[in-house]
């Protein structure tokens, strides 16, 4: 690029060098600035002209120019002229200003700018400049502190020609009532907590008195409570503080009206920036049910980050129960011990967790079955004592069994057994317990975990009552052989019989009947006449339970009954023959007691008198036998048998005949009389 000033100037830009300079225009296109062009002596004041055109690094010359024209003006307006404030001072601030033009600028007065500032001197970067030819501010705001202010103006010619230090001064005095204390000051965390994206949002209401009005809320902040920097202005009643750390921030502010009249400072509210999750937890170990039992299971799941653990329980798809067993503890690993489950029944289940944000995360459905109660099948009562009873169940289940028992429904015993949990059958007795009672129990069974499930069967069972003896009576029994008496007695309960009975200085007998009666009655014989026995009486019944009557006494009396004698037996024989034969007389009978043994005879079947007698056996029995012998032959006798008790009582049987035969002839009394007869000598 190439250009010249003037239509007959010199062209320049043959070393272009990219320093924005001369030699710099042949490699770089733009605007530029020389601060030493080569001539100047073309560049006079007012409109001058450049020509600009290119050309390549072969000399070629673009035949088409582009101009641009360049106003130049040497010296700056003056100071505006008579610039005034109205009103001078105001309880608003509410002001307007005028001027008039500089009496001396380059130019026409319709093309001067103004640049004006208050409380500043102007300066590029301070002013604010009027349109062209304006000579004037409308009523505004311009005021910015409380009482004494100072307007500034300075003007521009149109070819930008300014100096500052021309300007021209006013003062006007904004005398505005400070607003109040803001109300209601709070604080909200807003931070994004999932991107670390720290921030505060503050919000208050306007003063009760915002005295000539609030035209800005300073906001203030620190991090000790103590030292408080400027952080923002806002004309709004809320302010978002970003860009924070997750540390602890004060916060305070003040109401200013328009000129910067500020009131006092608000109350300090504080809050460390943690932010909130706005979606729930991802689940990244699904729900899994563990330790089940009758009425217990475990709920374990995991999630990303910290949540609470909460279960949705119900016993249809679908369909949970209002309440939600709960754990508040904020964690990525989550366990819910469920407890107060009904036995044998299917759950169906949702894990739900909720973060510190109130979002709340949802699993799927899932389900499971709690084990079936511990039970008991075929109780009965296998056998029971006067103070015991022996019990037999089967359990499935159950790791122990209690029995309650009592002698009614309210129980009050307790016997208790541990258990397998396997199908198994055990007997237990109960003991302590009193005879002759109806007694009530119920199985009560506890599963594993120790909880106790109530039998819903209430069973009996009686205890035997004790056998007791009663009226134990001695009756002596007349016309019995030997002294005799009947015991009798009576017994609560079917029982055995026995006595046991003594003679004074004497061995022990008893007799007994197994037979198991109420009504007992046992027959004594064979005592001893007038003698002193003593007796004990025992019954048993059939669990082997004996009641024994206290030693009682009695005496038997004196023997005055002669025995009686019974089935008399006469036999006879001869022995020897011919002359030397003798006949013998046999006799037997029977007493009803020991007693001696003696016949007496005589000659004749009609003898009344029997003066003959044997020789008495005095030893004692109750069969008797007594020989009569060397008795002639061929003739007819009359016996009586004679016994004796050992009282000396005496009996006599029936008299019975008895016919000794004629004695056969001997051998050789049978020769001759045979010969006799053959030979007749």
């Amino acid at each position: 690029m190439q250009y010249r000033i003037g239509s007959n100037g010199l062209w320049y830009g043959d070393a272009h060098t990219g320093n924005q300079d001369i030699a710099d225009l042949l490699v770089n296109d733009g605007s530029y600035t020389t601060t030493d062009p080569p001539d100047y002596s073309n560049i006079n004041e007012g409109n001058n002209v450049f020509y600009f055109r290119t050309w390549d690094n072969a000399g070629n010359v673009s035949s088409v120019y582009t101009t641009s024209v360049l106003k130049l003006n040497t010296s700056s307006p003056s100071s505006p002229r008579n610039t005034t404030g109205s009103p001078a001072s105001n309880t608003v601030n509410s002001f307007s200003f005028s001027w008039v033009e500089p009496s001396t600028f380059q130019g026409s007065a319709s093309n001067l700018t103004y640049c004006y500032s208050v409380n500043t001197l102007p300066t590029a970067s301070t002013c604010t400049f009027t349109n062209p030819g304006v000579t004037s501010l409308p009523v505004g705001a311009y005021a910015t502190q409380p009482g004494e202010n100072t307007f500034y103006v300075v003007a521009k010619d149109e070819a930008g020609n300014i100096n500052y230090a021309t300007a021209a001064s006013t003062t006007f005095t904004a005398n505005t009532s400070a607003p109040g204390i803001p109300l209601n000051m709070d604080i909200a965390d807003i931070s994004i907590k999932s991107t670390t994206t720290w921030k505060l949002a503050l919000t208050w209401n306007t003063p009760t008195d915002e005295g000539a009005g609030v035209a800005t809320y300073r906001v203030y902040r620190s991090t000790d409570n103590v030292n408080f920097v400027q952080i923002a202005s806002t004309s709004g009643t809320s302010y978002v503080d970003t860009g924070l750390s997750a540390v602890k921030y004060y916060y305070k502010i003040r109401a200013c009206d328009s000129a910067n009249n500020c009131g006092a400072y608000s109350s300090v509210v504080n809050m460390t920036p943690t932010g909130k999750f706005t979606s729930p937890a991802n689940l990244i170990v699904q729900p899994n049910v563990s330790g089940i039992s009758t009425k217990k299971a475990t709920v374990q799941w995991a999630t990303n980050r910290e949540s609470d653990s909460k279960i949705a329980l119900g016993t249809s798809p679908g369909k949970y129960e209002p309440y939600r067993v709960a754990s508040d503890n904020q964690t990525t690993d989550h366990v819910i011990e469920l407890a107060n489950l009904s036995p044998g029944t299917t759950y169906y289940a949702k894990a739900l967790w909720t973060d510190e944000d109130g979002n709340t995360g949802s699993s799927s459905e899932f389900s499971f079955k709690t084990q079936p109660a511990p039970s008991t099948q075929e109780v009965t009562t296998l056998h029971t004592t006067l103070s015991s009873a022996q019990i037999r169940f089967t359990s499935l289940l159950a790791a122990k069994v209690v029995i309650q028992y009592g002698k009614s429904n309210s129980f009050g015993g307790v016997k208790e057994i541990a258990t397998s949990l396997s199908k198994s059958t055990y007997d237990i007795e109960i003991s302590g317990l009193d005879d002759g009672s109806k007694y009530f129990y119920r199985l009560n069974t506890f599963d594993a975990d120790g909880n106790e499930y109530t039998g819903t069967t209430i069973l009996t069972f009686n205890t035997p009552a004790r056998p007791k003896i009663d009226n134990l009576r001695f009756q002596p029994i007349e016309g019995e052989p030997t002294s005799t008496q009947k015991v009798t007695w009576q017994t609560n309960v079917p029982t055995s019989s026995l006595i046991r009975y003594t003679p004074k200085g004497g061995s022990s007998k008893e007799i007994s009947s197994s037979k198991l009666v109420n009504d007992h009655e046992i027959i004594v014989k064979d005592l001893l006449d007038n003698t002193q026995y003593s007796l004990v009486a025992e019954s048993r019944d059939a669990g082997g339970n004996l009641a024994i009557t206290d030693v009682q006494t009695f005496h038997t009396a004196l023997d005055t009954r002669p025995p009686k004698i019974t089935d008399i037996y006469v036999e006879t024989s001869i022995k020897g023959v011919g002359a030397e034969a003798r006949g013998q007389v046999i006799v037997s009978w029977r007493t009803d007691e020991p007693a001696t043994s003696q016949v007496a005879y005589a000659d004749g079947s009609k003898a009344t008198e029997l003066n003959n007698k044997t020789y008495e056996d005095s030893m004692m029995g109750l069969e008797h036998i007594v020989v009569i012998s060397d008795l002639p032959t061929s003739r007819v006798y009359s016996v009586r048998p004679i016994s004796k008790d050992k009282s000396g009582n005496s009996s006599e049987g029936t008299i019975k005949s008895a016919v000794v035969g004629r004695a056969s002839e001997s051998i050789m009394s049978i020769v001759l009389n045979t010969l006799r007869k053959v030979f007749g000598f």
